[in-house]
């Protein structure tokens, strides 16, 4: 009985590659990536440099387009906000569950068991509640945003232009603010709000010159 064979368009058997023939063409390179007779990889020879160089001189024409698109089409609003719902959604609070065991066999202290797990977690979380939704929204040095609020506005950043930047105050307060708004002239004066150092509004209808 003799041993199936694939036909081409021809009726012929077709004949058998190798492995390495089959997996870059030609053989002129160990990777199909790095073929240059290929038809749809000739032209193709991308400049090779490091990730800042690469990007810093195209950035804010970058940012300015995913801008413009969030803004004005509705596919990649929603697309934004669908990642905003499923990573932070309504609220963001942390789940204390310290692992007590470890801590008891490091320490050698046996009071770390699974009572004080539990006591050290509902703590940790009502601390977190207290100071994450504040009324008065300290956490914030700009007293506007809840901390959940925060970390969405954070990720909305992250996801748009690539990057969240906040700075850490001493009382505990976080700062998020935008590198692209960061101008030395208008240091104390943004929409016609004045402003503290720290941001905090002072006064309106403040108007710049």
């Amino acid at each position: 009985m003799n041993a199936p064979q694939i036909v081409g368009l021809d009726g012929k058997p077709m004949q058998t590659r190798s492995r390495v023939s089959m997996l870059a063409g030609g053989g002129n390179a160990p990777y199909d990536a790095a073929d240059v007779t290929d038809p749809h990889l000739a032209a193709w020879m991308p400049s090779l440099g490091s990730p800042d160089t690469d990007l810093n001189a195209y950035r804010d024409r970058i940012v300015a387009r995913v801008r413009d698109l969030v803004r004005n089409d509705g596919w990649a609003s929603a697309g934004i906000t669908r990642i905003l719902d499923n990573a932070v959604g309504a609220n963001f609070r942390p789940v204390a569950k310290p692992d007590y065991r470890a801590l008891a066999h490091v320490s050698g202290n046996k009071a770390f068991d699974a009572d004080w797990a539990t006591e050290f977690g509902r703590a940790l979380d009502a601390h977190w509640r207290a100071w994450a939704q504040d009324l008065g929204r300290y956490c914030d040095v700009q007293r506007a945003l809840t901390m959940p609020q925060v970390f969405r506005l954070a990720y909305r950043h992250k996801l748009i232009d690539g990057d969240a930047r906040a700075l850490g105050d001493a009382q505990t307060r976080k700062r998020r603010f935008d590198h692209d708004a960061v101008r030395a002239e208008v240091a104390r004066l943004a929409s016609s709000c004045e402003a503290r150092d720290v941001a905090v509004p002072l006064a309106r209808r403040a108007v710049a010159g």
